[in-house]
């Protein structure tokens, strides 16, 4: 009896278990049947919002294209306008090309200062009587001077002449004409007579005057009419390339090299004596096309000089091209070399410097040096030497450092898709949004511009993303070279090498202070003993690493490909470290930020450029952990315009940046400069640029441009040797 009643407990405390736990089910059956309820609404307001979103993206399709419509009449309006105003422009030509039908642009006549307007006349009439031989002068309305004043040398006794252009109105277009007539009077003195026709015209007749004389040279009838030009009767039409443009654009070149061009001491330049009777007619002012007159000012004698008499036809074709586009010849008229010395084989001059007249404003030197067999086989190197703080020529802007900058991100990397899109930002785009969503509530206001606004607006907010996320880089091209001579650092030069080096150095030096024929000969032979050495160390030096790598192929493979590969992952070169495809250099060398900037571009690179948090902390760890000095490091950044920083390398603004609580503070007024401040921890701190209590970070995109440092170290001695 008691064993059946405990087994009733039993069942009865089972029971009670067992209702608890129906209990606890049917309770979170009720919560499961809430959340689903929620479910359910979230779902209904999804479902809302996706079909009002659907229906603003209908209304958004429709509005972009009545947009696109209406960009299309703007565009076909504008081109109306565009036609319009090109034919006002043509007609009002033609207007200013009849005004000046009576008159005559006389050049070539000295002028004296404060002339007046009727001395100006009286010198046109007796101008004609004793210049155009006119036995009766021919009455005019008015004559005075115009343009710009112009000087150059009296060919009969060498006095330099002041002079500037007359243009006279005659009364009416056939005493015009007979004064024209006249002008053959002139051929063969530094006078001229021509048409005055508006600048446009100018222009266009210059651009076929290179024409005009080609079809002249290929006895073909050529003649200018106006701003056209007809060739055996037919008109002649530019080539689609050429642009209408003035000189003004072509002032500063300068190029030099080996033409393979033999040109004696032809002249270079277009003359009033190289034109005849039709072309001193017809053309403007022989200035428009030639501005030799600089040569005289600035000292320079016009006619060249050459050791090398002989003349070939990529001579002719050099001079040629020199009078098509006013560029001249150094050899032979400026600095050291007034003689024309020969450049090839102490024989021939084929390499030559030539530019525009405005360069030589620049021009300190020029000169051929001894020939050198270290660096060519049968050239002798130019030498030449632009001041370019020279003020006398102001807008001539030369670059002798560098080339363009061209910023770039970097390349699509399809692993960064989410980093990508964390890096959009957020506010902006809401931004865009509205700014879109205000912009199409009437269509009516929408133009070209507020596309163009919208779609530049997208285009910012995306790149942004990509240069956040993959970088920037800079291409740049480098004036001069500083990857090449490297040979005397490699293995293969030894104390053998370095011994007749030093004897060719003391060789060149005693030649150049005391220039005897004994010193010559003996720079001659050390300079080709110093080669012959170089050239059989190289090649037993080859020789033995071939002989080794060959060995190290079967007996120590691992070793050998060891070797290989760390040759081809070597990007930098030797002091520079390597992070992301890019080169830094950590220098110890305590400078100014200016002086810093001008140490990296010389290296091949420019001062460190930090683009993410990422760059920043691997420069941070390089100097925290020991492998560099550990100071002050300065970085690219300045703010010279203030409150704006930018980098110097491209004058980018700084889009990451990484200052110190407080900075950039300006204290003083004049912290123009940002560095890695070691009290801050290494964070960034605005400092003024001519401090000089610590180093700098060089950084550059390819290991190809970098200057290892020890041929940074070794420079002044290899400008001595060379």
């Amino acid at each position: 009896m008691f064993l059946k009643l405990s087994t009733l407990d039993k069942i009865d405390e089972k029971l009670k278990k067992f209702e608890s736990s129906i209990n606890n089910l049917a309770k979170n059956v009720g919560t499961v049947n809430k959340r689903i309820d929620e479910i359910e609404k979230g779902m209904e307001f999804v479902n809302s919002s996706f079909e009002v979103s659907k229906t603003e993206r209908e209304n958004l399709k429709s509005t972009v294209s009545e947009i696109q419509i209406n960009n299309g009449e703007i565009v076909t309006h504008l081109d109306d306008i565009r036609r319009n105003l090109n034919h006002l422009t043509e007609r009002h030509l033609d207007l200013q090309t009849r005004s000046m039908r009576e008159n005559l642009v006389f050049s070539g006549i000295p002028h004296k200062d404060e002339e007046t307007i009727e001395e100006t006349e009286n010198i046109i009439k007796n101008f004609m009587y004793t210049e155009l031989k006119m036995e009766t002068t021919v009455d005019f309305h008015r004559a005075h001077r115009f343009g710009k004043e112009t000087e150059f040398r009296d060919k009969k006794d060498g006095r330099l002449i002041k002079t500037r252009p007359i243009v006279c109105r005659f009364k009416n277009f056939k005493d015009r004409e007979i004064v024209r007539s006249s002008a053959k009077e002139l051929k063969g003195t530094h006078y001229g007579i021509q048409e005055q026709f508006p600048k446009e015209i100018n222009d266009k007749r210059k651009m076929l005057w290179p024409y005009f004389k080609q079809a002249r040279e290929d006895k073909k009838k050529a003649y200018l009419k106006r701003d056209k030009l007809f060739i055996d009767g037919n008109e002649f039409i530019l080539p689609d390339d050429d642009e209408m443009e003035t000189n003004d654009g072509k002032k500063n070149y300068e190029t030099q090299g080996d033409f393979n061009s033999r040109t004696a001491s032809l002249q270079d330049f277009n003359d009033l004596v190289d034109t005849d009777d039709f072309l001193a007619q017809n053309l403007i002012d022989i200035n428009e096309f030639s501005n030799v007159d600089i040569l005289d000012k600035l000292g320079i004698q016009r006619k060249r000089h050459s050791t090398d008499l002989n003349v070939n036809t990529y001579g002719r074709k050099l001079i040629q091209f020199c009078k098509n586009n006013n560029m001249y010849i150094m050899n032979g008229r400026i600095g050291n070399d007034e003689v024309g010395k020969p450049t090839s084989k102490n024989t021939s001059v084929v390499d030559y410097a030539i530019s525009t007249a405005d360069v030589l404003y620049l021009v300190e030197n020029f000169d051929v040096l001894p020939f050198s067999s270290l660096y060519s086989d049968i050239h002798c190197p130019l030498e030449l030497v632009l001041n370019c703080s020279n003020t006398k020529q102001s807008n001539v802007n030369i670059n002798v450092e560098s080339g363009e900058n061209n910023t770039y991100i970097g390349k699509w990397n399809h692993d960064q898709v989410n980093e990508y899109k964390e890096n959009l930002d957020k506010e902006s785009i809401s931004q865009l949004l509205s700014f879109i969503m205000t912009k199409t509530e009437n269509v009516q206001n929408v133009d070209k511009n507020t596309i163009d606004e919208i779609v530049n607006e997208i285009r910012d907010v995306l790149l942004n993303s990509a240069r956040n996320t993959f970088g920037e880089f800079v291409q740049k091209t480098y004036g001069f070279d500083y990857t090449g001579g490297k040979q005397n650092h490699r293995d293969w030069f030894n104390t053998e090498c370095r011994r007749e080096r030093r004897a060719f150095r003391k060789s060149k030096r005693l030649y150049k202070r005391y220039g005897s024929r004994i010193f010559k000969e003996r720079l001659r032979r050390s300079e080709t003993l110093y080669k012959k050495t170089m050239d059989k160390n190289i090649r037993s030096f080859n020789v033995d690493l071939r002989s080794k790598m060959k060995k190290m192929r079967t007996k120590n493979p691992k070793e050998f490909w060891k070797i290989i590969n760390r040759e081809k992952s070597r990007r930098c070169p030797d002091g520079w470290r390597e992070y992301k495809n890019h080169c830094y250099f950590f220098s110890s060398e305590k400078k100014s930020w200016h002086e810093a900037e001008g140490k990296c571009r010389k290296m091949g690179g420019y001062l460190v450029k930090v683009t993410s948090s990422a760059e920043n902390s691997w420069l941070v760890n390089t100097i925290t952990s020991k492998k560099v000095i550990q100071q002050n490091y300065w970085i690219g950044a300045a703010d010279f315009k203030e409150t704006e920083w930018t980098w110097v390398i491209d004058l980018s603004k700084l889009r990451y940046s990484n200052w110190n609580s407080g900075q950039p503070n300006n204290a003083g007024g004049n912290e123009d400069c940002a560095h890695f401040y070691k009290p801050f921890n290494y964070k960034w701190n605005d400092m003024p640029c001519n401090y000089t209590g610590g180093g700098y970070i060089c950084e550059s995109e390819n290991g190809s441009h970098c200057l290892p440092y020890h041929k940074l170290i070794k420079r002044k001695a290899s400008r001595k040797q060379r």
